[in-house]
């Protein structure tokens, strides 16, 4: 009253702005974040002939994205997985993450090698050592997912069975999900019959663009810095995991081998195009 007095305003007037200014702050506080889209990367750490990376990267679309690799307990406690697979992979991840960083011009061929790999520092994706459900809807709760664009992985049962725990949780979730055929097998058929006529549509599509130069750097800017907006994720891996460090795997199959094929998209397309020529 006192405030009122020396203000010299009316009661009423000083109860509608104080009134006006917790509505402002509430609507602020209140106001959802806005939906991010999810490559989700499975096993397949291509730049080229990926159509999920081609859709998020041409799409023209201001709304944030997220790259996301998972090393899945469930999927690497299968027993055929060994320490070399890992490997692969994690050299395929470090390729990737090089060309998206780097608009296309850098290769892990060029500037990693087997040695150094693991101290490389993910800069445009977004791993974890975690399920693949328990992430999305981790993910989910900080940040609505607006979509999640994969491929239709095929492999042992384990992923047969995350991929439709998957599934189950965006249909609950009501998050679409876009599984894209990368082989031309189609998994959950219900009429087998039907293969040869998927087959031939797959084998007539055309292949999916490339995304260029220009089309990464637009990607880029558009990755949501999950450490910046305060996202909290199981398991976040700032650097390729390494198979020892891997408990699912038992000790026997840590071990790399010597004379594998060595990973990531540039070293198999230098292979390549050595044989072409």
């Amino acid at each position: 009253l006192r405030y009122v007095a020396i203000a010299n305003l009316p009661i009423y007037e000083i109860a509608l702005c104080a009134t006006r200014q917790r509505e402002t702050m509430s609507t602020h506080q209140l106001t959802p974040p806005s939906e991010v889209d999810v490559v989700w990367l499975k096993r397949d750490v291509r730049l080229h002939d990926h159509v999920p990376l081609s859709l998020i990267a041409a799409r023209g679309s201001c709304r944030p994205c997220i790259i996301l690799y998972l090393y899945e307990p469930d999927q690497l406690s299968e027993k055929t997985v060994h320490g070399s697979h890992v490997a692969f992979v994690n050299e395929g991840l470090v390729d990737l993450d090089l060309k998206i960083s780097s608009s296309g011009r850098s290769s892990v061929a060029e500037v990693v090698d087997g040695c150094t790999i693991y101290s490389h520092q993910f800069q445009c994706l977004t791993v974890c050592h975690a399920g693949a459900a328990f992430t999305l809807r981790t993910l989910h709760r900080q940040r609505p997912i607006h979509q999640i664009l994969t491929h239709m992985e095929t492999g042992h049962l384990r992923s047969f069975a995350r991929d439709k725990a998957v599934r189950r949780w965006c249909r609950s979730n009501n998050v679409p999900i876009q599984e894209f055929d990368q082989t031309g097998v189609t998994r959950c058929l219900s009429n087998r019959d039907d293969f040869s006529k998927n087959f031939n549509i797959f084998l007539d599509r055309s292949m999916p663009e490339t995304p260029t130069a220009e089309q990464l750097t637009g990607m880029r800017q558009r990755l949501i810095d999950i450490d910046k907006e305060g996202i909290r994720l199981h398991g976040r891996c700032l650097t390729p995991m390494k198979p020892s460090d891997m408990q699912e795997i038992p000790l026997e199959h840590k071990n790399d081998r010597t004379q594998r094929q060595y990973g990531g998209e540039g070293k198999a397309l230098g292979i390549v195009q050595s044989f072409l020529s």
